[in-house]
C-alpha cells in the first residue's frame, strides 16, 4: 500500500511536486561575510536534495543587506553577476539535482534585527523601548518607514523574485509571519499608521498584497509564489487567528500557489518549538496546555484549508510518519513540512516514503530560551555537514583501497 505522502501535487502555476513532504525554511547560518552563498550552503542542499522531500524551502534570504537579521544571512539585493550569481545558481541546482523543487524564502526583518546590526531599525510605526519589551532578541526601537521606503521594499521583493527565477529556482516563498516586517504591518500592536498602510486589516494587509502582485508581475506564471503566515502572534491586541482567516480570503484572490501555516512572533516564538505561557488570545484557540504538546498549528491549518482553494502546507512538531500521513488522508492540509528533523536525519523523507511501517524520528531541538534553540539548530546543521564530509572521505578512501569495506 502506497503512503499518501507519496502523492504528486501540482501547484496552480503548474509546478509539479513528486510527493507531499516539504523541508521547511530554517535559518542555516551559512552565508558568507559578504552576504553571499557559501560552499557549505551549496553542500547542505546537495544533501537535502537527496532527502526524498518533494520540496525544499530555503532559510531567510533578505531583500536588503543593510537590514540583516543575523551575521551570516544571505542577501539577494542589487544586480548579481559573476561568481556571486554563480553561487546562487549552484545552490538551486544542488537542491534540484535529485528531483526536488527549490523555493527561495524572501524576507525583510524590519525591526527584528539585533542592536549590533542596527541602532535604529525600521517598522510600520515608530516605537519606544517599552513597546517591544519581551521581544525575542535585543532589537532597538524602530522608526517608521516613509511611503517611498515602503514602495522601495515592495520593489526589492519583486526584483529578488525576478533574480531567483533567472538563477534557476523554482519559486519563492514570502515570509509574512514570525515577527518579520510584513507580520509587523499586520499587527495592530505595532502598526499604528493612519494612512493606507494602517488601520483596518485590509489596510494593514496592503503591504503583503502589493508585494505578491509586484513579484507576480516580475516573473513568469510558471514560477511558484507562496506565503508563510503566522496563524496568530498570540499577543493581546496583536494579529489574531480571526484576522488570519480574513487575510486568507484576500490572499485567495491573488495569483498564489500555496499558503504555509505557522505561528508565533517576536514575543511568543512558538515556531521555535518553545513551551511556556502564552495568553489566551481573542479567539481562545491556544493556551499553555496545548503548547506543551506537538503539532500546535494543525488545528489552525485545518481551518485555513477549509477557507481557501489554495494548497496548504502545515509544519511544526510532527515527529512520526503516521501523524503526517493522517494529515493528508484526512484532507487537513495538502503538504506536511519538517525542519529540524532533517538536521539530524537528512534522508528522512526517503524512509517515510517506504510503505508499510510507521517511522518515529528525532525530538525537536529545544532549549531554555528561543535563541538557544536557534543556536542549537545551526549547530546541528554544521554537525550534519561535518558528518557528510567524513562519510564522503571514507567512501573515497574505500574506492582507493585505503580503507576496508
Amino acid at each position: 500500500m502506497t503512503t499518501p505522502l507519496a502523492q504528486v501535487l501540482t501547484f496552480p502555476c503548474g509546478l509539479v511536486l513528486s510527493n507531499r513532504i516539504v523541508k521547511t525554511a530554517l535559518s542555516e547560518g551559512l552565508g558568507t561575510d559578504e552576504f553571499g552563498v557559501s560552499d557549505e550552503l551549496v553542500q547542505l542542499y546537495e544533501v537535502w536534495g537527496q532527502s526524498g522531500a518533494g520540496l525544499l524551502i530555503t532559510g531567510n534570504v533578505v531583500v536588503d543587506r543593510s537590514i540583516r537579521e543575523s551575521k551570516h544571512c544571505v542577501a539577494l539585493d542589487g544586480v548579481l553577476k559573476g561568481a556571486r550569481k554563480r553561487k546562487f545558481e549552484d545552490w538551486a541546482r544542488a537542491g534540484q539535482r535529485h528531483g526536488a523543487k527549490v523555493l527561495l524564502q524572501l524576507t525583510h526583518p524590519g525591526r527584528a534585527v539585533p542592536k549590533a546590526f542596527s541602532e535604529r531599525p525600521v517598522g510600520p510605526s515608530a516605537l519606544k523601548q517599552v513597546d517591544i519589551k519581551g521581544d525575542l532578541g535585543t532589537s532597538a526601537p524602530p522608526r517608521a518607514l516613509t511611503e517611498d521606503e515602503i514602495n522601495s521594499i515592495i520593489a526589492r521583493f519583486a526584483e529578488s523574485a525576478r533574480q531567483a527565477e533567472a538563477m534557476g529556482f523554482d519559486g519563492v516563498q514570502i515570509q509574512a509571519g514570525h515577527g518579520h516586517l510584513i507580520a509587523q504591518f499586520l499587527s495592530k500592536n505595532f502598526n499604528r499608521r493612519q494612512d493606507k498602510w494602517g488601520g483596518t486589516l485590509k489596510n494593514r494587509a496592503h503591504l503583503i498584497l502589493e508585494i505578491i502582485r509586484a513579484c507576480r508581475s516580475a516573473v513568469k506564471r510558471e514560477f511558484a509564489i507562496g506565503v508563510r503566515l503566522s496563524c496568530s502572534d498570540f499577543e493581546a491586541n496583536g494579529f489574531s487567528f480571526d484576522e488570519c482567516l480574513e487575510l486568507v480570503d484576500h490572499l485567495g484572490a491573488e495569483q498564489l500557489d500555496f499558503l504555509d501555516v505557522s505561528g508565533g512572533g517576536l514575543k511568543y516564538p512558538i515556531m521555535l518549538g518553545e513551551k511556556g505561557r502564552v495568553p489566551l488570545v481573542d479567539d481562545g484557540r491556544l493556551g499553555e496546555a496545548e503548547l506543551s504538546g506537538r503539532m500546535p498549528f494543525l488545528d489552525y491549518a485545518r481551518e485555513v484549508k477549509a477557507r481557501t482553494h489554495l494548497p496548504v502546507l502545515v509544519s511544526g512538531g510532527f515527529r512520526s510518519s503516521e501523524a503526517m500521513e493522517a494529515v493528508i488522508e484526512k484532507g487537513q492540509a495538502d503538504l506536511v513540512g519538517l525542519g529540524r528533523p532533517f538536521c539530524h536525519e537528512p534522508y528522512l523523507a526517503t524512509q517515510m516514503l517506504r510503505a508499510g511501517s510507521d517511522l518515529p524520528f528525532e525530538p525537536q531541538i529545544a532549549g531554555k530560551h528561543p535563541l538557544l534553540s536557534a543556536g542549537k539548530q545551526v549547530f546541528a546543521i554544521r554537525r550534519l555537514l561535518i558528518r557528510q564530509q567524513i562519510d564522503a572521505y571514507k567512501r573515497r578512501m574505500r574506492r582507493l583501497g585505503r580503507l576496508p569495506e
